[in-house]
């Protein structure tokens, strides 16, 4: 330990240098290491301040072990402590993540009632987690609450409540977040246009789904593998292999690698045709590059063989498996 040397040289650590060691163990994720320090804090009679506790609890938050954080959170209320506005935030985003909403909120009416005012990063995590489980209504809510108390919705804001209308399909929802966000001068990001392109995917809605691709492309925002698979899965619900085949084209020309998604999306479309030779090259292609099947990609290529008659599925499943 580094605190022995320091004692060896004549200097007698302190809570600054405690903390320092505290935060470097939180930091590269070795909590134990961390709780380790603070018992010998402990036994040597230094007390922590808001600083080490906020190191410990972010510590377990990041590791999203809920229980020892609320453990340190105990501490720091019987020490008589008051957390500051970035511990309350780092606290309603554990219960976020707990999936305890009522609780956040009522952190936020504690932070008030210490009058700490919340900010933007308050309330985005219950924004996210009311949209994650599906309780759209609560998260506008929670917007509108957040623009009464005088904060700026950003892009990841706007992001948590577009994504939770695209999960129910609230498609008019959505883009009407979306119009409201251009009004308010806050820029779409790339996450923003892929999040709308699964929506409409998801409804085989091919041609909204490649008015937002154009729009991202022409933004000059930076396409991914996620947002051709949104494209494709558009696609090949729709029918469109054609475009999905040019799609693949586009990829390979910005070196964009395939992944087990991409080609399970593509085996399912051809699934859905029949079209049990395509969908075999594919699982060869697939070897080829080694990305891994998993049990989509075999349930998709064999409802293909299934449509094609069970002989012509014995022998395709011959060729892949041998």
């Amino acid at each position: 330990m580094i605190y022995f040397p320091m004692k060896e040289c004549g200097f007698s650590p302190s809570i600054v240098s405690y903390g320092c060691l505290i935060n470097l163990y939180t930091k590269i994720g070795k909590i134990s290491k961390a709780l380790e320090i603070s018992r010998v804090m402990k036994t040597l009679g230094i007390k922590h301040n808001m600083k080490t506790y906020s190191m410990l609890f972010n510590g377990f938050v990041k590791l999203k072990d809920w229980a020892n954080a609320f453990s340190i959170f105990e501490d720091i209320t019987k020490d008589g402590l008051k957390p500051d506005v970035i511990l309350y935030n780092n606290i309603v985003k554990a219960f976020c993540g707990m999936g305890n909403m009522d609780r956040a909120i009522c952190i936020v009416k504690q932070m008030q009632r210490e009058r700490h005012r919340p900010t933007t990063r308050t309330f985005l995590p219950i924004i996210h987690g009311f949209a994650k489980i599906g309780e759209t209504r609560r998260a506008l809510e929670i917007f509108d609450t957040m623009r009464r108390n005088g904060c700026i919705p950003t892009v990841h804001t706007y992001n948590a409540l577009i994504l939770g209308l695209v999960e129910k399909c609230q498609m008019e929802k959505a883009v009407r977040i979306l119009d409201e966000m251009n009004l308010a001068g806050v820029s779409p990001d790339e996450h923003t246009y892929t999040t709308l392109m699964k929506g409409y995917a998801s409804l085989g809605d091919t041609e909204k789904a490649f008015r937002y691709f154009t729009i991202l492309k022409n933004d000059g925002l930076e396409i991914d593998v996620y947002t051709y698979e949104a494209l494709l899965k558009a696609c090949c619900k729709s029918g469109r292999m054609q475009s999905a085949l040019a799609v693949t084209k586009e990829m390979s020309a910005k070196k964009i690698p395939r992944n087990t998604f991409v080609y399970n999306i593509l085996i399912d479309g051809w699934a859905r045709r029949g079209d049990v030779w395509e969908a075999a090259d594919l699982m060869q292609q697939m070897r080829k590059e080694g990305v891994q099947p998993d049990i989509h990609t075999y349930t998709s290529f064999i409802n293909a063989c299934c449509k094609a008659g069970d002989m012509l599925v014995c022998l395709l499943m011959n060729i892949i498996y041998y």
